[in-house]
């Protein structure tokens, strides 16, 4: 996922967990050393514009991007220990699954795994 996609999710995200960050329009996304993400957050009231960043938690940032793919149809396991990384130029969810975990998801298609790849989203 690029920088706008992984802000188009949490944004997404927000309207579940409207507790999680201020209202106001995503326009910045910084990935922390400890695994965090930093998000700049543009807030109006009335008249008054206030530009400020937030952090959000890994496991959130975790949560919201398994939402987005059950929002847009890409299978990933329940299992599993997930973990949100970025790379020089995306964002990626990474899934690691037991072997035990491993036998429910071995009838993927071709197609599904292709699916998986696109997106970013990778399963070791």
């Amino acid at each position: 996922m690029t920088d706008a996609e992984l802000a188009s999710a949490v944004d997404s995200f927000r309207r579940v967990r409207k507790d999680l960050l201020p209202p106001g329009t995503i326009h910045g996304i910084e990935a922390q050393k400890d695994g965090n993400v930093l998000i700049a957050i543009e807030m109006k009231f009335g008249p008054n514009v206030r530009n400020d960043s937030f952090i959000l938690e890994h496991e959130f940032v975790v949560e919201a991007l398994a939402r987005f793919c059950i929002e847009t149809n890409i299978v990933i396991p329940r299992g599993g220990a997930k973990k949100v990384l970025k790379s020089d130029k995306e964002w990626i969810l990474e899934i690691r699954l037991k072997a035990s975990e491993m036998a429910q998801h071995a009838a993927f298609t071709d197609a599904e795994l292709a699916a998986s790849v696109q997106t970013g989203i990778a399963a070791h």
